[in-house]
């Protein structure tokens, strides 16, 4: 995980929006969950428009992916995330992490999945259990995906089956948007995307919408 923060400028239809750039390039615990808040306020202090989150991850925390993913769906300001180099991916979480971005991406040869829950150390569980965990998340997962218009068959495979697929199968399963051939391409695709975003109204309340 990189801790600099880089702020860039996107062009779209001849303006200049500010984007935080973060990186997300190692294993998602407490300290991610952290490094995610930190951006947050890093965007409001600049007056960016939205973070750009370049993921290659194998995944992580179970739990701190929950935060995260609380973060990013109630975030004031889009998280564009595009799994990147190519021959990265975003492994377990990272694939949770990724259903919950406003708009998700892959760079060609990046692959995404692989997100049923396992134990730390490779500790066996018994069945009921391992239902308990895979069912719950598996609902988890497909209620993101279905808030963000992708696939739910999509999201329940990647936790039930551990499915991994290349970004351009992917793509065509509906568990991202964009296959864009650089992160400059991805910038400027991800401007036409409509976003769920919520803002504080006042304390405690807050305003949830479609914008384009």
């Amino acid at each position: 995980m990189s801790w600099l923060f880089s702020v860039l400028l996107s062009i779209a239809q001849a303006q200049s929006v500010c984007t935080t750039q973060i990186k997300l390039d190692g294993v998602i615990g407490p300290a991610t969950v952290d490094y995610i808040k930190t951006a947050l306020r890093e965007t409001t202090k600049n007056d960016c428009k939205s973070v750009l989150v370049l993921i290659n991850t194998p995944g992580g925390n179970l739990q701190s992916t929950r935060m995260i993913v609380e973060d990013i769906l109630n975030s004031p300001v889009p998280f564009l995330c595009l799994i990147s180099p190519s021959g990265g991916h975003a492994g377990s979480a990272g694939a949770i992490i990724m259903q919950a971005c406003h708009v998700s991406g892959a760079l060609p040869a990046t692959n995404i999945g692989a997100a049923t829950p396992v134990m730390p150390f490779g500790e066996e569980l018994n069945k009921d259990m391992r239902n308990k965990i895979v069912n719950d998340t598996v609902s988890w997962v497909e209620g993101i995906a279905f808030l963000r218009g992708r696939s739910q068959k999509f999201a329940r495979d990647i936790v039930e089956n551990a499915t991994s697929l290349e970004a351009a199968k992917a793509k065509e399963a509906g568990g991202i948007d964009l296959v864009p051939a650089s992160i400059e391409d991805f910038l400027t695709l991800a401007q036409s995307k409509r976003r769920w975003l919520c803002r504080v109204r006042e304390k405690r309340k807050w305003r949830c919408k479609w914008v384009d």
